[in-house]
């Protein structure tokens, strides 16, 4: 369950301030209790987990400007995962 929060941190700081989130995610890996795929790839299904359940909720949506909406949110999610996927992390920790 930790690791799940890790990776939802890091999306969290690589939104607001994206040195910051690879500085901790340095320290984290240091202490030897995460490694960098790790928190990635939970950070990546935390993202990709978001874009899905936005979807789920445009299917329900009755009103189809805010199903529209949420699609839109939805891809924001997915490009988030999309990019801490191709994200050449494990270079700005050496």
């Amino acid at each position: 369950m930790a690791l799940a929060g890790v990776g939802a941190d890091f999306l969290t700081e690589l939104l607001d301030d994206p040195e910051r989130a690879i500085d901790r995610l340095r320290a984290l890996v240091a202490t030897g209790e995460f490694t960098v795929d790790q928190v990635l790839d939970e950070a990546m299904d935390t993202a990709m987990l978001s874009g899905l359940l936005m979807l789920r909720e445009a299917q329900d949506e009755l009103d189809p400007s805010m199903a529209a909406e949420k699609c839109l949110v939805a891809s924001r999610h997915f490009v988030l995962a999309v990019s801490v996927a191709s994200a050449d992390v494990e270079e700005a920790i050496v």
